[in-house]
């Protein structure tokens, strides 16, 4: 999706890329944005966490459904 820039960041824009060596792309000036980094970081944290979470309950019912399919037997040769 194009973003509407208004006149005076054209032109900071258009400077930007005047000013820029020929072959290296100019450095656009930053925007501020809802999504920064910190955010970022939770939303990776908490995803992850749900998968390690979700990855445990499944590998747990897994076992357990394999001790029932499989009972172990009492040995009782010594």
């Amino acid at each position: 999706m194009r973003e509407v820039m208004d006149e005076s960041e054209y032109a900071e824009v258009l400077a930007a890329m005047g000013n820029a060596p020929p072959g290296k792309k100019p450095r656009v000036p930053n925007r501020a944005s809802v999504i920064d980094g910190s955010f970022m970081s939770f939303v990776f944290i908490f995803v992850f966490t749900v998968i390690v979470i979700v990855s445990y309950y499944a590998f747990q019912n897994l076992y357990y459904a394999v001790l029932k399919k499989f009972p172990t037997v009492q040995h009782t040769e010594l």
